[in-house]
């Protein structure tokens, strides 16, 4: 496949079992995404150089969704990734990143979900922005470090019921 057909086709994300597909109008966003290509055969993978504060965006089939990473936590040799998740789902990333101009207009589904490093590689998600985190964002996550909550080895989607 030459880079003339990839910008027809659209270019496709692996990120571990999944493949998540960008149609052509996603294609800018797609490479403002920090997603390098690895071989000729045009294998993709994330750079998953992410920080607090960050925007992430992931793909279903019925539409686009949003994760916020409130913060990343080292633990001897591993890695807590502390995500929040929203309820709305998009119908390309253009609607998602006007929607983060906004962000009180957004309904939290999760406001705190703790991923090993594991499980967040399996998270097929892709960065959108960074921008302040709220004291109210982080409730959550300081009750869940004050019970000395549980880390858990699913992806994001999974412990979200979606796939």
């Amino acid at each position: 496949m030459n880079e003339g057909q990839l910008m027809r086709q659209g270019p496709s994300l692996t990120a571990g079992l999944l493949t998540t597909g960008f149609a052509r109008s996603e294609k800018l966003a797609y490479d403002n995404l920090r997603l390098t290509r690895l071989t000729e055969g045009l294998a993709i993978s994330m750079d998953q150089t992410f920080n607090p504060g960050d925007d992430l965006i992931f793909q279903l089939e019925s539409g686009f969704g949003l994760l916020r990473v409130l913060a990343i936590e080292q633990r001897s040799s591993d890695r807590v990734w502390h995500l929040m998740a929203y309820e709305e789902l998009f119908p390309d990333v253009e609607a998602a990143e006007r929607a983060l101009t906004q962000p009180e207009n957004l309904h939290v589904r999760t406001a705190h979900m703790a991923l090993t490093d594991r499980a967040f590689e399996r998270t097929p998600a892709a960065h959108l922005g960074n921008r302040p985190i709220m004291s109210e964002e982080l409730a959550a996550y300081r009750r869940w470090v004050d019970e000395a909550g549980h880390v858990s080895d699913r992806s994001a989607l999974l412990m979200l019921g979606l796939r």
